[in-house]
Formats: C-alpha cells, structure tokens, sequence
C-alpha cells in the first residue's frame, strides 16, 4: 500500500527537493544578511564594534539639524548637541568596524549546491528559482532584523531572531540529511552527447 502511494507521488519528489533546498538557501541568506540588520543591537550588548555619534531621534532629518551627529569627534561633542534643550545624538556603539568585518564575513561564507535530481531541460527554470533564495533572505532579513528585537521577547532581544532562523534551519537540515537522496552523477551537455552516441565526431568552429 505504502509502496503504491510512494510511486503515484514520485512525480512530485524534484519539486520537494528544489522546495527543500530553495528555503535552505533563503535560510543561509537569512542569517547572513540579518547580521547586518541587528549589527548595532549585538554591538550595544556585547560592546563590539566602533564607537561613534548617531542620531538617537528617527522623527528628525538631517535636514532640521544644525550640526550632523558624524561630525562631533567625541562623547561631549556629540551629548552636547540639541534642538530646544533636546539632545538628538547619542554616543555608541555603532555595529561596524573590523570586528563587524570579521563577523559578516568569513564566518559566514558557505556554498551552496542544488542535486542533479531535475531534467536538464529544466535546470534553467530551478536554478533560477533556486537562485531567488538570495534575495529572498535578505528580503526578510530586513522586517525580522528591525521589528523583532525590540520585542525582546522573553527577554532575549537580538538573539530572537537567530533562535527561530536557527531552529526552522535545523528542520530543514533534518529534512535535507533524513529524505533526500544523493542523484547519481550524469553527465550534461557536450560530454551526455558523447556517451550516447560515442560515434559521433566533435565539430570546432
């Protein structure tokens, strides 16, 4: 029964596949891309990072103040500066600087690969759908970054984002690990051509 129910579906197995490998993809991205976004949170906690005056006030443009908050050089400088009484600058942390560096960038790099499981005549149309995966997380990147740390649900802040992004990764690593099988290696191309009709003689133009 269980058999017959596996072969009426198979049909379906290299859409489950480019499904599985397509979010894997959005999800790798995800937690690339969100470092970026919650950078100055993780700095302010953790005390990484450059120190630098910025505008504390987000009803503000750069366009009503009298000075800009990157032009105070130092902690005075930059609490010192107001409009009505109100200070619109706070000196701190700011998310960048070499460690962000270290962070965002060789840490973080990873390949990624789609299995030979789909038709060749049809890898076109995967691998740009695959390949969607980028900006799919940096898409979300953005909303989960900004909104969701200010939560601070259960009181974790920042560190929200990269539980959840986590814990649906693992389900799609056990997924990945658990009910997809390595496609047996195939040739494509010039090289398909030859092995089907060894015969044939090759023709450079």
């Amino acid at each position: 029964m269980m058999l017959e129910i596996r072969q009426k579906i198979a049909f379906l197995y290299p859409t489950y596949v480019l499904a599985i490998v397509s979010i894997g993809y959005v999800l790798g991205e995800l937690g690339h891309y969100m470092i970026g976004v919650t950078s100055k949170a993780i700095a302010m906690d953790l005390h990484y990072g450059d120190i630098t005056c910025q505008l504390n006030n987000t009803e503000l443009y750069l366009s009503d103040l009298p000075v800009v908050c990157s032009d105070a050089n130092n902690s005075d400088t930059c609490l010192s500066l107001s409009i009505d009484d109100e200070p619109y600058c706070e000196w701190t942390y700011n998310g960048l600087g070499l460690d962000y560096q270290i962070l965002a960038g060789p840490s973080f790099i990873a390949v990624f690969t789609v299995v030979g499981v789909i038709m060749e005549e049809k890898r076109a149309l995967v691998m740009s759908i695959f390949n969607w995966g980028i900006y799919g997380g940096y898409g979300i990147a953005f909303p989960v970054g900004r909104y969701i740390p200010p939560l601070n649900a259960w009181g974790l802040g920042w560190r929200v984002c990269y539980y959840g992004a986590g814990i649906v990764a693992l389900i799609f690593a056990f997924l990945t690990i658990f009910t997809l099988k390595e496609p047996e290696r195939q040739s494509i191309g010039e090289d398909a051509a030859a092995q089907a009709n060894p015969d044939a003689k090759k023709v450079t133009i």
